[in-house]
């Protein structure tokens, strides 16, 4: 009688063992799953701040060296085609109103806008380029980062920032048709998109 209690006694001390040692493993995955659930929750965040640091020096980057290119290369005919209108516009008069515009109309105002807000001046113009510009190269490198990676993103801004505006600084109606580009397809996921018609009301 005392061997049998003895064995139960055995065997009980072994399936106490077990289930401590069952219940120590299942912490220990517990708390597995919870780092690797840790970790991959702060990835993206991670991502994310890598792309805003990129942003932040490409716009940092392509504003100062596309300024050091905006008081140069100067073209009487096209800075005289661009201004007058903007100017008439000043004045109160419409284009293909009161006067023959060689573009459709949307630039006159725009520039009108430029003088008055930077002044009367040629370079006024280039002002407000500078600022369509730079608001280009963000979405330009947001449109690259849904199709290719972050670094590939970054260097096809950058080359696109060095092969545009600081060619020829002049507020022509063609760099803020250009700059409406990444705005007509809007990208949904990578490998599909979404069209949007939107470019050419400006010109």
């Amino acid at each position: 009688m005392l061997w049998f209690q003895l064995a139960i006694y055995d065997r009980t001390l072994c399936q106490v063992s077990i289930m401590k040692r069952n219940s120590q493993f299942c912490d220990l995955d517990n708390a597995d799953s919870a780092n690797h659930e840790e970790i991959a929750n702060g990835l993206p965040r991670l991502k994310r701040f890598c792309n805003w640091i990129v942003v932040v020096f490409l716009l940092v980057g392509s504003a100062v060296y596309t300024a050091h290119f905006l008081p140069r290369s100067w073209a009487p005919e096209d800075e005289g085609t661009l201004a007058q209108p903007a100017l008439r516009v000043l004045e109160g008069q419409l284009p293909h109103r009161d006067f023959d515009d060689v573009y459709t109309g949307g630039e006159a105002f725009l520039n009108a806008a430029a003088f008055r807000i930077f002044g009367i001046r040629l370079i006024s113009m280039r002002y407000m380029l500078y600022c369509f510009f730079l608001a280009w190269v963000g979405a330009f490198y947001y449109a690259a980062s849904r199709f290719v990676s972050s670094p590939i993103a970054a260097a096809l801004t950058a080359l696109a920032t060095v092969w545009s505006v600081p060619n020829y600084p002049a507020a022509m109606p063609s760099w803020y048709t250009m700059f409406q580009g990444p705005n007509s397809e809007r990208p949904r996921n990578r490998g599909r998109s979404e069209p949007v018609h939107r470019a050419g009301p400006t010109p």
